[in-house]
């Protein structure tokens, strides 16, 4: 519709007159003010068609993006599809990641606890091996110690292992063989150690004894003020090592090895000497070692003149091999025989330790002139009730095994005192025993005790021999007294095997030659002491060898076992001859003088004349 129609100005004619006459305009100026308005108003719906044309293609644009980004949802809806099984199977791959990962991280922290555990298995088996390399360095440097360059010690040495040996084994008869050995063989044990260490020459020996593993390194351990010179503890108690520990300014610590020689150990390696049960693997050091000194600073008062000799103690019975009994008894008694006290130590945790059987071991190996001190370790571990009840069980034990004693102590390891005791104080004791003995007046004695022992049973067998040859003199006189040829013919000829049997001839011989090697030893003992001490010979004096018959003197054993007033000495030679094991003469010869004795030949076929 245009703007000039007809109609259009007739409908607005009237209004615009109104208006026009309102606003005093004319109708002309009207008509044209609208016409104008009309132009721009078409002019603007124009624009306006214009621009609704643009908006429709506008529209019809954005429809067809619609279309593009619907198509481009839909797509983009089934990638997500497509995204989302993917994101599924990337969930299930990841969770599956996950546990491998959280099993990987499990086996890599497996892995570090093996890696540490191997490398503290290295560390400790680098320690293992470093300590293995130091014991047998140890044990190499034992072994490449040549004997002691003393020729005092050698000559001694000589005369025990080569003079006496021959002399011993060529005599069968000699029952004390063993006894003789052992004893000896301790003299030269005491003497090296005297020789390597002469400050021991003058000091009372006092041995710490008693049960494997009762405390016996500890209890010394506690008397030491140095740590580095301390005793191993936990000894394998199949190990035979000793240790000699006494007072000194430094610490010091030797060994003594089995062919005589010594060598200096480091005190700090003595509590790593392979003494224990894990590092032993059956190895006995005490075999090519026998025994140790250890100087170190100790209290004067109570250990100035005392060496405390700590020697492997006696196995439980369920634990000794074979004849574990035996041999622990053996050693114990040589590391005793030298002793001037003892202390006997005991374990109150363990169950046999108040056993009787212990008491009556400490009485065979106890001597009634030697101090004894008994005492009960680890009694920290007990009330005072406990320990009250345990000393009055061993003063009954030790009563009724009639056992002397100087006291018994409930020692408390931790605080290193006696809690309790009877008696005395084993501080007491200690000061009582801090004296000065000459050492030299015991090995002089035990080497004579020795000798004495065998010429004593030599000087028997001589009696006996010369009892018989008179006897037979006796008997022959009576004979030749009746005139009777044929008798004493006879009796000549059958006596003649007895009076070689019972010849002295040998005899007196092998007297004078152990009276000749005694004062050799003697001598021996005599000079290494005046060496080591500076002391003149004086003062140093040998014991007199006597003679047989003063060593007899007051012997009142009959000349033959069974012979008395009413036995005739035929049946007692008769009954003393019929042991081949005592008595081992020649089968043939024994055999025929048996049967001659027993037989009555000696006497006349008349039988008026008896032997005397």
């Amino acid at each position: 519709m245009s703007v000039t129609d007809t109609s259009f100005i007739e409908r607005v004619g009237g209004p615009l007159e109104q208006l026009g006459r309102l606003f005093c305009f004319t109708r002309r100026e009207l008509a044209q003010t609208i016409l104008d308005e009309a132009a721009e108003l078409e002019l603007h719906l124009i624009n306006r068609n214009k621009e609704l044309q643009n908006s429709q293609a506008e529209l019809q644009q954005t429809r067809s993006r619609v279309q593009q980004l619907e198509a481009q949802i839909r797509r983009l809806e089934h990638e997500q599809g497509n995204n989302r099984e993917q994101l599924s199977s990337m969930s299930s791959q990841y969770k599956k990641l996950q546990q491998h990962f959280k099993h990987a991280v499990k086996v890599i922290e497996q892995q570090r606890q093996e890696a540490r555990s191997l490398s503290d298995s290295h560390e400790e088996l680098s320690n293992e091996f470093a300590e293995s390399e130091n014991h047998w360095a140890l044990i190499r440097s034992i072994l490449t110690t040549g004997p002691s360059t003393d020729p005092i010690l050698a000559d001694f040495h000589r005369q025990l292992e080569i003079d006496f040996m021959a002399f011993v084994n060529s005599d069968n008869s000699y029952e004390r063989k063993t006894e003789a050995l052992r004893i000896l063989r301790g003299v030269e044990r005491e003497l090296q150690l005297l020789s390597a260490t002469p400050a021991l020459a003058n000091k009372t020996l006092m041995s710490v004894y008693g049960p494997a593993g009762s405390g016996k390194s500890s209890l010394i351990n506690c008397f030491l003020g140095e740590k580095d010179a301390h005793l191993p503890i936990d000894v394998d108690p199949t190990i035979s090592l000793a240790h000699y520990v006494y007072c000194a300014p430094e610490n010091r610590v030797i060994g003594y090895t089995a062919n005589g020689g010594t060598l200096e150990i480091e005190p700090a390696r003595l509590q790593a000497l392979p003494l224990h049960t894990n590092d032993s693997k059956g190895f006995d050091l005490g075999a090519i070692m026998p025994f140790t000194t250890v100087a170190t600073r100790m209290d004067k008062e109570r250990f100035g003149n005392i060496c405390l000799v700590k020697h492997p103690g006696f196995r439980p019975a369920d634990n000794r091999p074979g004849n574990g009994n035996a041999s622990d008894m053996a050693l114990a008694a040589g590391y005793l025989n030298q002793a001037n006290a003892m202390l006997w130590v005991m374990d109150l945790t363990r169950e046999d330790a108040l056993c009787a059987s212990n008491i009556n071991l400490l009485g065979e190996l106890d001597r009634p002139d030697r101090p004894l001190y008994v005492l009960l370790s680890k009694a920290e571990h007990f009330t005072s009730g406990q320990l009250v009840n345990a000393l009055d069980k061993i003063v009954e034990l030790m009563d009724n095994a009639d056992i002397t004693y100087n006291g018994i102590g409930a020692f408390n390891t931790r605080e290193k005192r006696c809690l309790l005791w009877r008696r005395q104080t084993l501080d007491d004791f200690l000061r009582s025993q801090n004296k000065t003995l000459p050492r030299h007046d015991r090995l002089l004695n035990d080497v004579l005790g020795v000798f004495d022992n065998y010429r004593t049973a030599l000087g028997r067998m001589i009696r006996r021999n010369e009892f018989v040859q008179n006897q037979l003199h006796d008997s022959e006189s009576a004979l030749v007294a009746q005139a009777d040829e044929q008798a004493l013919l006879e009796f000549r000829e059958r006596i003649y095997p007895i009076r070689n049997l019972f010849d002295n001839t040998e005899l007196v011989e092998r007297e004078r030659k152990a009276r000749q090697l005694c004062t050799n030893l003697l001598s021996t003992i005599q000079c290494l002491f005046v060496t080591i001490t500076h002391l003149p010979p004086s003062s140093v004096q040998i014991p007199v060898v006597t003679n047989l018959d003063y060593l007899l003197l007051d012997d009142e054993s009959a000349p033959l076992a069974s012979y008395d007033a009413s036995t005739g000495w035929e049946d007692a030679l008769a009954a003393e001859l019929d042991n081949p094991v005592e008595t081992p003469y020649d089968a043939n010869t024994y055999s025929a003088v048996l049967e001659f004795l027993r037989n009555g030949v000696i006497q006349h076929e008349n039988e008026s004349t008896t032997p005397a």
